[in-house]
């Protein structure tokens, strides 16, 4: 049997990355409607586990980050690792503007769709928005212009 992580190293080398599945599920076969093709409501949802390098939110801005994320992408909040992507758990570029959308209206700010591919995870966004929100409330004068940089692209 493969296991799911075999099975996209080998995809990977055939398929461009948009067309790899997000999740894996065995099954000893196919459920089949009457007319013999797939049926697709049949078939199991997959499950998520709780990841062996997961990492909890740290602060605030991460853990309302983490709850958007499970919202968007009806995953637990508990399965969410602040260092996994948003794409390796489902997301994709409609779910993103969801999520950028909720984000601008969470945080009072413009979150630019890019940034979600840029920086897919919880952790990278939440030091993007905590820089943004630390800039825009009169502290500028003493950000270190790496910081600055960093904002700016």
């Amino acid at each position: 049997e493969l296991s799911g992580s075999t099975l996209k190293e080998f995809l990977s080398k055939q398929l461009p990355e948009y067309m790899l599945p997000t999740f894996y599920v065995h099954l000893a076969e196919l459920p089949l409607n009457s007319s013999g093709k797939i049926d697709r409501k049949n078939l199991p949802e997959p499950k998520i586990e709780l990841q062996d390098n997961y990492v909890a939110p740290s602060n605030a801005v991460e853990d309302q980050i983490t709850a958007m994320w499970s919202e968007v992408l009806s995953i637990d909040k508990e399965m969410i690792s602040v260092n996994k992507g948003f794409f390796e758990l489902g997301g994709h570029s409609l779910k993103a503007m969801v999520l950028v959308n909720k984000i601008a209206k969470e945080f009072d700010m413009v979150f630019p769709l890019e940034k979600v591919f840029e920086k897919p995870t919880i952790k990278e966004q939440a030091e993007f928005i905590e820089i943004n929100q630390w800039l825009f409330n009169d502290n500028a004068t003493n950000v270190p212009i790496e910081m600055v940089q960093e904002v700016i692209i």
